[in-house]
């Protein structure tokens, strides 16, 4: 255990095994004087091995006596207790973590909440001053729509953090989920971003039409990722997106949304799914977006990942485990 051989540590004090500062506070006489008063001595703390590696240890020291009740020596007991202390601190750790996030889920769901009253009364005072304004309105229509721009970002930013908040709460509820009206839902949803940039959305094989997910979920990541092949579409040509959707060899449902946009530097990859995290600062957004489908993922022990060419396009794939029993 300490890694002595028995010619290196016989005849030498106790107080080897022992951290420098304890040997300077006299905590090995201390225990062998405690031993004696009460014919027993318990503790635990770090001990020091050869190497100079400290491990943490369970000590007993009891006084040994002859007939004649002549103190021989002790005789002392030491047993590795590092991988309980290990475990013991692990456990804390996990609580603390736990505690903290308990009180970030209820700042963010009392912000989010306490929010949404103020910003609907700056939009209804953004357009109260845009009628004020009368005939004047034009001339300021730029800076009235770069604060209406902020407040809607501001909005989403709000409604993206409670989705976080509810997404680690584990809310919501697993069905069997029709892809195609999923798919509809959201192509009708973004309507006028689709007619604004002239983007199209092409739906290509479908090797599956069910999917046993929360319907909540599966609309948020299928808006999530067309939403952003739109909006990071490269300027020199229309927004083209190619959905499919095919079952892989180890039985995995997978789920591809390819586009032909900016592309993602390859230094950025890695990052994108990251919180606040964004290939391209000139699009508006709020950076959340691909974290909130990662965690969605992570929730339910499925996963994305991208492949991407700068200038050229992105294709992310997304793996869903599927029992088949559910079909």
């Amino acid at each position: 255990m300490k890694g002595y051989k028995s010619t290196e540590i016989i005849g030498k004090h106790f107080s080897a095994f022992y951290p420098r500062e304890a040997v300077e506070s006299d905590f090995p006489q201390f225990e062998l004087t405690r031993a004696l008063q009460t014919g027993r001595f318990e503790d635990e703390g770090w001990r020091i091995r050869k190497d100079g590696t400290a491990f943490w240890a369970n000590v007993v020291i009891s006084p040994v006596h002859n007939a004649e009740n002549r103190l021989l020596g002790f005789a002392k007991v030491t047993r590795d207790l590092t991988e309980r202390r290990r475990n013991e601190e692990l456990t804390k750790k996990n609580k603390e973590l736990v505690a903290i996030n308990n009180d970030l889920d209820n700042f963010v769901y009392t912000a989010s909440h306490d929010l949404k009253s103020p910003i609907s009364n700056l939009e209804g005072l953004l357009l109260a001053l845009g009628e004020d304004l009368g005939t004047e309105k034009d001339k300021h229509q730029e800076i009235l729509f770069m604060m209406e721009s902020t407040v809607t970002t501001l909005k989403n930013v709000i409604s993206d953090l409670a989705d976080i908040t509810n997404i680690q709460q584990g809310k919501d509820k697993v069905e069997s989920v029709n892809f195609q009206a999923v798919l509809e839902d959201v192509r009708e949803s973004m309507r006028d971003l689709i007619k604004t940039r002239n983007a199209e959305i092409i739906v290509e094989k479908q090797e599956f039409q069910k999917l046993f997910y929360s319907r909540k979920n599966l609309r948020s990541i299928l808006y999530n990722l067309v939403s952003n092949a739109i909006k990071y579409a490269d300027p020199h040509r229309h927004p083209q997106i190619r959905i499919s959707t095919s079952i892989t060899p180890t039985g995995e449902y997978l789920l591809s949304v390819a586009d032909n946009g900016l592309g993602i530097p390859e230094n950025q990859v890695n990052k994108i799914f990251n919180m606040f995290k964004r290939a391209h600062s000139h699009v508006e957004g709020s950076g959340i977006g691909l974290f909130l489908v990662k965690k969605m993922l992570e929730n339910t022990g499925d996963r994305i990942s991208v492949e991407s060419l700068e200038g050229k396009g992105s294709v992310f794939n997304v793996y869903f485990k599927q029992d088949q029993s559910s079909y």
